[in-house]
């Protein structure tokens, strides 16, 4: 008996011991794995989407994210166009209040481009009709746009883009008017302003017909096929407008109220980039975002004035003229609280 008793007490002994020492072996495969897992570079791989609506931008912004995945392994930028998903999402700076109401984005959001809305003009149109320099004040303009648009020539002043719930041109036409009068906000006064101003230019059929239907692209097509003299656009035409009208393009100052001394004001718009609200990698993709504030210049030719101010220098006094321009003004890019329809329903009801 007491054989039999060591014998079995020895056999559960080794049987214990073996099972011990196999467990031992598992864990040690496991860490083993995971640690030859690691050390691939595949695996460690942290993949963020790029979400974003820019246009002609996919040359540039391929060569960024190369460059940027050169200097992070470790990370990878996919990118998506339109819509508000992914892990950096680039927007208007008109959307980041809804956006952050929605809890779309981060509290914190970065201004990567701003870029002005300047008064563009045909030169050849103002030479054909006597004017050798654009308007300065309200009534210049208004004087040359009464002679342009009596010519019966089928030419009109100026194109607007006043088409229901398009608020980024409503800030063109109609905000860029009431900001070169020095005004930073839309009081009853200056509602009434813009208000009868534009009655005005309808009234005189100074306006390109259609105002009020008319959306960017019309308006902009207008101004190239040489139906308008005047259109107030933003930087981002720039080049475009150039290579369509060549030397008959030029831009200046929103004009002034008569009264009116001090710095010009533009109305403004920005690109900004967000971070998506519970994204996994916010360390990653604010990396990413820093990436490109810095190398924002590269995203633009000509037409846009960074976040610092540091316009493209160019050679080209055309394209020198932006930065002349932003230096001796001001731009403002916060609209949050206008009700820009509102103005627009109360032009159209007094038409």
């Amino acid at each position: 008996m007491t054989k039999l008793f060591i014998s079995m007490k020895n056999k559960n002994f080794y049987r214990d011991l073996l099972l011990f020492t196999l467990a031992l072996a598992i864990l040690a495969f496991s860490l083993f794995r995971l640690w030859t897992d690691s050390k691939n570079p595949a695996d460690r791989v942290k993949t963020l989407v790029f979400t974003h609506d820019w246009e002609g931008k996919e040359e540039i912004l391929t060569t960024l994210i190369n460059e940027f995945e050169e200097l992070n392994n470790g990370i990878r930028i996919n990118v998506a166009k339109g819509g508000i998903t992914g892990d950096i999402i680039a927007m208007h700076s008109l959307m980041i209040p809804e956006f952050l109401k929605q809890e779309l984005i981060e509290p914190e959001t970065f201004t990567l481009l701003t870029f002005f809305h300047p008064l563009y003009y045909n030169t050849d149109i103002l030479a054909e009709n006597g004017f050798i320099r654009p308007p300065r004040t309200r009534s210049e303009f208004l004087a040359q746009a009464r002679t342009i648009s009596a010519a019966e020539n089928g030419i009109y002043a100026i194109a607007m883009a006043l088409e229901k719930d398009n608020v980024r041109s409503h800030i063109r036409d109609l905000y860029s008017w009431i900001l070169a009068s020095g005004n930073t906000s839309i009081t009853e006064r200056e509602a009434a302003d813009i208000r009868d101003f534009i009655l005005l230019l309808e009234r005189e059929k100074l306006l390109f017909p259609g105002a009020f239907d008319m959306d960017e692209n019309e308006k902009r097509n207008a101004f190239i096929e040489g139906k308008t003299a005047f259109m107030i656009g933003t930087a981002e035409d720039m080049e475009f407008l150039r290579q369509s009208l060549g030397e008959a393009l030029d831009y200046t100052a929103i004009p002034v109220p008569d009264n009116y001394i001090g710095r010009p004001v533009f109305a403004a718009g920005s690109w900004s980039l967000g971070i998506a609200r519970g994204s996994a990698y916010r360390d990653e993709a604010l990396a990413f975002i820093e990436f490109l504030t810095g190398r924002s210049s590269s995203l633009v030719k000509d037409w846009a004035v960074p976040a610092d101010g540091n316009i493209n220098t160019v050679q080209d006094a055309f394209y020198s003229k932006a930065r002349e321009l932003y230096i001796s003004g001001d731009l403002i890019d916060n609209f949050e609280g206008i009700d820009f329809e509102q103005i627009r329903l109360e032009i159209t009801g007094n038409l």
